[in-house]
């Protein structure tokens, strides 16, 4: 008996983004605050939002070629950069489109120390337990 010989196929070229693409579900607070920043930057029509479905979800191997942490939210740039993590994607969109919309530069440390303690709550206390919430009942 022969040996069949087996190749690997060819990998898909990797899909081009017009513009800036953020992965996300509606229910997730993470993405809430890059999608706040976005409607409050009034950026809509420049940025497009697709739930990491479309790629297979979380876990499939071309969402995790984008992001091998395998977590949303996921920007990925025209150019092929991606930007995980809602605070750097929330920073690099105030800072991109920092004159359209609202401002989110704050006038005082203090404020700017508060900021800083709201998001460092959430992240750190909340976004952890909120899986809890979406798990079926027994």
């Amino acid at each position: 008996m022969g040996s069949i010989e087996t190749q690997a196929a060819p990998a898909a070229a990797p899909r081009q983004y017009e513009k800036p693409t953020l992965f996300d579900v509606p229910i997730s607070n993470n993405g809430a605050r890059c999608r706040f920043g976005i409607y409050k930057k009034n950026i809509e029509q420049r940025i497009e939002v697709e739930s990491p479905l479309t790629l297979g979800g979380l876990k499939s191997e071309a969402y995790l070629a984008l992001n091998p942490q395998g977590l949303m939210p996921l920007l990925v740039l025209p150019d092929g950069t991606c930007l995980p993590e809602s605070e750097v994607i929330a920073s690099y969109l105030a800072d991109k489109y920092r004159d359209e919309g609202a401002s989110f530069d704050l006038p005082t440390p203090e404020l700017h120390a508060h900021d800083k303690l709201v998001q460092r709550i959430h992240d750190l206390y909340i976004a952890p337990i909120q899986g809890a919430m979406y798990k079926e009942m027994e």
